[in-house]
């Protein structure tokens, strides 16, 4: 046996030995990359569970009181298929957009929010309590100009079950920091609550320099119009003016702008099957 069979042998052990629970299974030429095949996947109660790959196909998915499956928003679009799905409450499938916050309220250029990841499901649901899918954009950090928000996420919710199951989209009043708490309810019926909106930025600092407001009348200080000062709105309550009229900045707003008008809330599509959901049915997107 030759060095070069050797080492391809060894290979083979060793890949043989350190991935005991994934089985071989056809796999359209199309469709090969990038795929794990599990057996069952199960996450513990109040535990948190990361993928790693774009696509995964379970024949079994249990998630526990309090569950999470959280996606990498690097991943761009994440797929699942479930052959039979048992799902507790207040359980998460997040791809929720990277936030980037900072204490820093006088820092010259915020950093953009990340985009949230693509989900698509193909669930086989046969008993669930409650479930959130979170691909809500990231949120934009603080800033002389504050950082744009990150896109949500489109979800695609395909799923088979006997049971009837309330699906809500996920309303918020206004885009603040208050969304980031989760207020636990209690649901008396199988619930599945889809947020895929975009993230938070600070647009009221952000518009000033977008419109470059020239012209305001200060507090106490000035009887008289002051060109090219306004009150920023965080030392507003102390009286002070502070000089946000900066070209540099102003400029950067309507470049920052063309990206924001492209990051939108992210589109749901739910499709509530007839029939039993199988891996055959999978459209990878």
């Amino acid at each position: 046996m030759t060095t070069k069979q050797l080492i391809t042998l060894a290979l083979i052990i060793s890949l043989g030995m350190g991935v005991q629970d994934i089985y071989a299974q056809f796999v359209p030429k199309n469709q090969r990359k990038s795929q794990v095949k599990l057996q069952t996947i199960k996450i513990a109660k109040r535990a948190q569970a990361t993928v790693k790959q774009p696509v995964l196909y379970c024949d079994t998915l249990i998630m526990e009181d309090g569950a999470t499956l959280k996606v990498p928003y690097t991943l761009k679009s994440f797929t699942l298929y479930a052959k039979y799905c048992k799902v507790g409450n207040n359980c998460t499938i997040t791809s929720r957009g990277k936030s980037i916050e900072s204490l820093d309220i006088f820092r010259e250029l915020g950093k953009a929010g990340s985009n949230a990841a693509h989900i698509n499901l193909y669930l086989n649901i046969y008993k669930i309590g409650h479930l959130t899918i979170d691909a809500t954009g990231g949120n934009g950090e603080k800033g002389r100009l504050p950082g744009i928000y990150g896109a949500g996420g489109n979800v695609n919710l395909n799923y088979y079950s006997p049971v009837i199951i309330k699906i809500k989209k996920h309303r918020r009043a206004t885009r603040s920091f208050s969304d980031k708490i989760v207020k636990r309810r209690k649901h008396n019926h199988p619930t599945i609550i889809v947020k895929n909106k975009v993230g938070w930025m600070d647009s009221r600092r952000f518009n000033a320099h977008l419109h470059s407001i020239s012209q305001v009348k200060t507090m106490n200080n000035f009887r008289s119009e002051a060109p090219n000062l306004i009150a920023d709105p965080v030392l507003a309550n102390s009286g002070q003016v502070r000089n946000t009229n900066d070209p540099m900045l102003n400029n950067s707003a309507r470049l920052e702008e063309r990206k924001r008008r492209k990051r939108k809330d992210g589109d749901l599509k739910i499709n509530r099957r007839g029939a039993f959901i199988s891996p055959a049915d999978v459209k990878i997107q």
